[in-house]
Parts: structure tokens; C-alpha cells; sequence
């Protein structure tokens, strides 16, 4: 009897066993799997810190290029600026002259026409 009572339990622990190693090589087939997946993730995170190291130093390059673009635009502003006081003040000296011109140009017609009748007048 108690033989039996052995042997019923041996199988029960081989069964156990059995189940046990079947769940253990579950399990470790589980890991080697997260593993394998936690490897490429760690490759592509790799991958994505390099990329974005890039992606820093384009950036840098593009956000110096604007800056020095900003004071080149800075630049031309002001000189537009000057450009626009001066063209104004160029037409100011043209409108000026215009108009001088054309008072003279009066003048001189006002004295050509005093002048004809002077002579229209002087019968010497």
C-alpha cells in the first residue's frame, strides 16, 4: 500500500514535472522572444538618436542661416530707408528747381514783353 501511495505520487511529481518544464520552456521561449524584441528596440531607439542628432545639427545649420539672413534683411531695410529720405529729398530739390525754373522763365518773358514795348514806345 504504501508503495502504491509512492508511486501514485512519483507520478503526480513526474506530471507535475512534465507540466512544469513545459511551462518552463513556455516561458523561456517568452524571454528569448521579449528579448529579440527589447534588441531591436534598443537598435531602432538607436537608430531615432542618431537620426535626431541629425536632424539638431540641420537645424542648427538652417536656424544660423536664418539668423544671418534677419540682419542681411536688417541691413537692406536700413538702406532702403536712407535710399527712400534721400529719393524724397531729390524730388524735393526737383520740385524745387521746377519751380524756380518757371518763375524765371516768367521773368525772362515779362522782360522780353517790357522790352518790345519799350520799343514799340521809343521813337528816336
Amino acid at each position: 500500500k504504501a508503495v502504491a501511495k509512492a508511486q501514485s505520487a512519483i507520478k503526480a511529481a513526474e506530471k507535475d514535472t512534465e507540466k512544469s518544464r513545459a511551462k518552463l520552456e513556455k516561458k523561456t521561449k517568452e524571454k528569448e522572444d521579449l528579448e529579440g524584441d527589447a534588441q531591436r528596440v534598443l537598435e531602432a531607439f538607436e537608430g531615432v538618436k542618431t537620426l535626431e542628432a541629425e536632424k539638431r545639427k540641420a537645424l542648427e545649420a538652417v536656424s544660423k542661416e536664418c539668423e544671418e539672413l534677419k540682419k542681411a534683411q536688417s541691413k537692406i531695410r536700413c538702406v532702403e530707408v536712407e535710399l527712400v529720405a534721400k529719393l524724397d529729398a531729390c524730388e524735393k530739390q526737383v520740385k524745387e528747381c521746377e519751380k524756380r525754373l518757371r518763375h524765371w522763365l516768367n521773368e525772362i518773358e515779362r522782360l522780353k514783353d517790357e522790352e518790345a514795348r519799350d520799343e514799340d514806345y521809343d521813337v528816336s
